[in-house]
Formats: C-alpha cells, sequence, structure tokens
C-alpha cells in the first residue's frame, strides 16, 4: 500500500487515548496523504461502541 510510520503515536489523557499516523506520498501529484487510526481502548470503548453508520453519496460512512 505503501504508507509508512513516521512519527511516534500521539497519546493524550496520561496515555489512555492514542493515535497512530502513517503517511504515503502521491506519486503522481507529490502530495502526502495521511490517516490517523484511533486506538479504541476502555476510556473511549463507550463512544466506539455507540458509533451510527450514515449513508453517505459513496456509501456508507
Amino acid at each position: 500500500m505503501g504508507y509508512i510510520i513516521k512519527v511516534e503515536p500521539k497519546t493524550f489523557a496520561q496515555g489512555e487515548i492514542v493515535i497512530h499516523r502513517v503517511s504515503k506520498k502521491d506519486a503522481e501529484t507529490g502530495y502526502w496523504l495521511s490517516l490517523d487510526f484511533i486506538l479504541v481502548t476502555p476510556r473511549i470503548a463507550k463512544v466506539w461502541e455507540s458509533r451510527q453508520e450514515m449513508e453517505g453519496e459513496e456509501g456508507k460512512l
């Protein structure tokens, strides 16, 4: 897929919330695309469990 990990995970709330970022450079445009992944920890489990699927123009979100 071409993604690389450039930085250490970001942590918040004394390490109870963790975000990982991966990035890749588009070969055609030269633009960077970054994706953030939020690790579901006990601190945010309730929010994750209450998420809702929404219908968008391109399908479900």
